[in-house]
């Protein structure tokens, strides 16, 4: 989202405690109201450790790194420096490590450039088991493929209490002396950018303490076929990533990434939108030396052929995931892959396909930087695994909100009206509402008409709408059109649950299953009722759970024989009522003793 710049923070407020000053930290919300300052509890941080806040974050006094816990604080590290035996190649070691009461910080660094001395460096501090690995190349040498493999490979970072999800993160770098050759690939564009003044147009946070935590900001380069992008990613209080994006207009893909902290640029060679190869090209500023990776999106020795059957008895659900491949033997005989009415691609629901993202959409979900999701056909196998008699429309994620615009008309034309979705963005609410694409998606005529099923999750925790960091789950909660479904706790326990956040239970093991089941039970009560809506056959699924205390927003498990007895009556009747509604399916319509009472109307 485009935002102004934001207004200065308040001072921190200061209680006496005995003879001792203690400074409280106290964030403003980013909103509309401020602008989307997602700065203000950042700097108020780094006044209150004793830092000075600049645009590469907190900085300390030298010897110190600035730290976030409970408290801010600008902790000295410790810096030793030798060599790793078990390292072949020579080499320097570093490694600098800050203790605290709670955990070790620690960040090694592998210097063979060992002719020029890597300076003290001001860098983001992950806790364990996210420790921050940098490996300073010779630009003398030829860069090895495996180094080329890791600069590919995007950090993964999310914000849930302290860190991410990749052990360790490493960085391939170069010298800070290495300047940006003339002979640079887009080298025009890229020197262009760095000589620009960063001001960011949008900014992307994921919870309400924004940089204190985990925040973007990005600028945009518009140069007619190609747009460039800056953006700084702060972590923890401290500029984590600073990189350009570069890529044709009408592709998704990039053509190339340039790390301006590590020196590197990568490109990619795409060829044709339906290649099954990507080649990468690593460069440092200097150009002095390069190294090449080429990979394979796919197995080429899978089978890719699509046939155009469509089971017509069967209900419709169009599947948001990482991809199925379309004869993976262990899929089950219950579904039905469908190809879609256009030959541009391999499934055939997008409208327009502009690189090797699009073509194998709905197969495997291919991020910007052409690397495949690994193991993604497992999980789309594992969820459809749970559905039964459906036809299926996959549909990658990075397209399911992304690029809704591109398939939705294909799709309910081909009476495609509940999608399963399983994933979610670690997004606090507020962050939610401003940055995700489902805020754009919801309004969409089309997408009113359908019904939406979320995953809960399986972090197993008590949530609110208000306490979950899963978007867009945590602002779906009281839509007419969505679903939110857990794991019945019988299996094990692991989904999340909430009476404000979880609509009801199904059994299965995950709630990436559980939704697979609700979703294809949605799309068979549509397609022997026609004409119920999608607000009905929520309405009918809601209607079959009996209450027997669990923590969700209906008290059970779906019962799929009920789901079918409440959608009859709703087809009945449209005029029915919650109470006699729950009354007629779960009591024959009795009034007097029946299980069913008034409280059971608040699942509605």
């Amino acid at each position: 989202m485009s935002c102004n710049k934001a207004p200065a923070t308040e001072a921190p407020t200061t209680n006496n405690s005995g003879n001792r000053s203690i400074q409280k930290l106290s964030c403003t919300t980013p909103s509309i109201a401020n602008n989307f300052d997602i700065d203000s509890c950042a700097i108020d941080a780094c006044e209150i450790a004793g830092g000075e806040y600049t645009q590469n974050g907190c900085e300390c006094q030298s010897g110190e790194t600035f730290i976030m816990e409970e408290e801010p604080k600008c902790v000295s590290y410790t810096k030793s420096v030798g060599v790793n035996r078990r390292e072949k190649e020579e080499h320097e070691y570093i490694n600098y490590s800050s203790f605290t009461e709670d955990d070790l910080y620690s960040i090694d660094i592998y210097n063979y450039d060992v002719e020029n001395e890597v300076e003290d460096l001001f860098l983001p501090n992950f806790v364990a088991p996210n420790f921050l690995t940098l490996r300073y190349l010779n630009p003398a040498k030829t860069i090895a493929k495996k180094f080329v493999d890791n600069a590919r490979k995007n950090p993964n970072i999310f914000i849930r209490k302290t860190f991410g999800d990749i052990s360790p993160i490493e960085s391939i770098r170069f010298n800070e002396y290495s300047e940006l050759s003339f002979e640079a690939p887009f080298y025009d564009y890229i020197s262009h950018v760095m000589d620009t003044d960063f001001e960011a147009s949008e900014r992307y946070y994921f919870s309400e303490k924004g940089c204190l935590e985990h925040c973007k900001k990005s600028m945009s380069f518009d140069f007619d076929q190609i747009i460039a992008k800056r953006t700084r990613e702060y972590f923890k209080g401290i500029l984590a990533f600073d990189y350009i994006e570069i890529r044709n207009r009408e592709e998704f893909i990039l053509s190339a990434k340039v790390d301006l902290l590590a020196r590197t640029i990568l490109t990619l060679n795409k060829g044709n939108a339906d290649s099954l190869k990507v080649k990468y090209t690593l460069f440092p500023f200097s150009m002095q030396t390069s190294g090449e990776s080429l990979e394979s999106i796919i197995d080429e020795n899978e089978d890719l052929q699509v046939k155009k059957v469509k089971r017509y008895n069967w209900g419709n659900v169009i599947l948001c995931d990482n991809g199925v491949l379309p004869n993976d033997k262990n899929l089950s005989r219950d579904i039905n892959l469908e190809r879609g009415p256009n030959d541009n691609s391999l499934y055939g629901w997008l409208d327009q396909v502009r690189d090797q993202s699009d073509f194998y959409n709905g197969a495997i979900n291919i991020d910007q930087l052409a690397s495949g999701v690994k193991g993604a056909s497992e999980h789309g196998r594992s969820v459809v695994n749970y559905m039964k008699m459906v036809n299926v429309a996959s549909i990658s994620l990075n397209s399911c909100l992304g690029d809704f615009d591109n398939w939705v008309n294909n799709t309910f034309e081909h009476d495609y009206k509940v999608v399963n979705y399983s994933y979610s963005d670690y997004l606090d609410n507020k962050a939610c509402l401003s940055n995700h694409h489902w805020n754009k998606v919801k309004k969409h005529p089309k997408a009113k008409r359908m019904l939406w099923v979320f995953a809960a999750g399986n972090e197993k925790s008590y949530l609110t709408p208000e306490t979950a960091t899963l978007c867009p789950q945590n602002i779906v909660t009281r839509d007419t059109n969505a679903l939110i479904v857990g794991a019945s706790p019988e299996f094990g326990g692991v989904t999340n649950r909430g009476k404000t956040f979880v609509d009801l239970f199904a059994d299965a093991p995950s709630t990436s299953t559980a939704t697979a089941i609700v979703s294809s039970l949605a799309a068979n009560l549509l397609k022997l009722y026609p004409s119920l809506s999608v607000s009905d056959v929520k309405r009918a699924l809601l209607a079959s759970v009996e209450d027997t205390g669990l923590s969700s927003r209906t008290g059970g498990v779906l019962d799929k024989d009920l789901a079918y007895k409440a959608a009859k009556e709703i087809n009945k009747n449209r005029n029915i009522n919650n109470l006699d509604l729950l009354r007629e399916v779960h009591c024959n319509g009795r009034r007097y003793f029946c299980k069913v009472d008034e409280s059971w109307e608040e699942r509605f």
